[in-house]
């Protein structure tokens, strides 16, 4: 294996797999390191927008200003996609936020393993939506991990791990975005460690691992019998996607912009509005508190305050939302 202060030349051969804006800054890191991206794989360009049409993934786009190749496998299991693979010996594999489970074959090709950026301080969150569960259920910590990625969901040894504090009131897309540029540099430094040889291995307790499953659309349907921070970090963690919503009089509105307020009155029913004013619109929710709500979106409407929305859709004190 070369050492770490060989000279600029050496170099280990990368297949980068990676799709969404979080993994552009792994991507990046690895192009401008000395070491060389082969090829770059990524999900399939997707219809999106009223037009429905074809929308590149974000990291396709990159690779393309950076002029690499780039494969988009319907199914990463295609025979013909392996045979391709296996052809370019590349030395390792780096997977951020892919979008595909792979095989053990492809798993197994690079001589020095197959690496995984997960967004959490496994085994704690295994799955796809780590960030969003850490600042749903509360968390104050969460991190990064550098896995070596085996036949398991997030299973494999952890090769490096770094700690991230979740600041008070960060949303989850903040959040992330943070953890993308901390792992990014956290993987290039595990890749150099690796080029002058082993590096220590640590087993996951399987014991202690929680998951993070993908979220649904389900997820960001408004329960306002929750207590007030609870509401808060649903709102906080869902926001880009599901987003968190509500139904007045029967139209269904996304909440864009909330927070813990004072209650009125310390027996209001769940979802039913307690007052209405410049500041938005307080409801009641679960053990006797409030949330005030700052600014939604209508289905099919533009964005709008609190109070607009109360004149321009009869909310008013006595109204329960669902």
């Amino acid at each position: 294996m070369v050492r770490p202060d060989a000279p600029p030349s050496s170099r280990m051969r990368v297949l980068f797999f990676g799709s969404p804006e979080a993994a552009i800054p792994t991507f990046r890191a690895l192009v401008e390191s000395r070491h060389e991206v082969l090829l770059v794989v990524t999900q399939p360009d997707k219809p999106a927008g009223r037009g429905l049409a074809l929308k590149m993934p974000p990291v396709k786009t990159v690779a393309a200003e950076r002029g690499l190749s780039v494969r988009q496998p319907g199914r990463v299991r295609d025979p013909e996609f392996l045979s391709v693979v296996a052809g370019m010996r590349p030395d390792a594999l780096v997977v951020v936020a892919y979008g595909q489970i792979l095989p053990q074959a492809l798993l197994d090709l690079p001589p020095m393993g197959s690496l995984n950026v997960h967004f959490s301080l496994l085994p704690k969150y295994r799955g796809a939506a780590p960030v969003q569960w850490a600042v749903y259920n509360g968390e104050k910590q969460t991190g990064i991990t550098i896995m070596r990625m085996d036949a398991g969901l997030d299973t494999g040894p952890i090769l490096a791990q770094r700690p991230v504090e979740i600041r008070a009131g960060e949303d989850a897309a903040t959040l992330e975005s943070r953890l993308a540029h901390i792992g990014a540099g956290l993987l290039v430094e595990t890749l150099n460690r690796l080029e002058a040889g082993p590096i220590p291995e640590l087993a996951q307790d399987a014991s202690s691992a929680t998951y993070a499953p993908l979220l649904k659309k389900e997820h960001g349907r408004m329960d306002w019998t929750m207590p007030a921070q609870q509401i808060w970090r649903r709102q906080l963690a869902f926001a880009r996607w599901p987003g968190v919503f509500f139904e007045a009089h029967g139209q269904r509105v996304r909440l864009l912009e909330g927070r813990p307020a004072a209650a009125p009155s310390a027996d209001s029913a769940c979802g039913a509005v307690l007052r209405v004013d410049k500041s938005g619109i307080t409801v009641g929710c679960g053990e006797g508190e409030a949330y005030l709500v700052v600014g939604v979106q209508p289905t099919g409407k533009s964005r709008m305050d609190g109070r607009a929305f109360a004149n321009g859709y009869r909310i008013s004190p006595g109204v329960v939302l669902t």
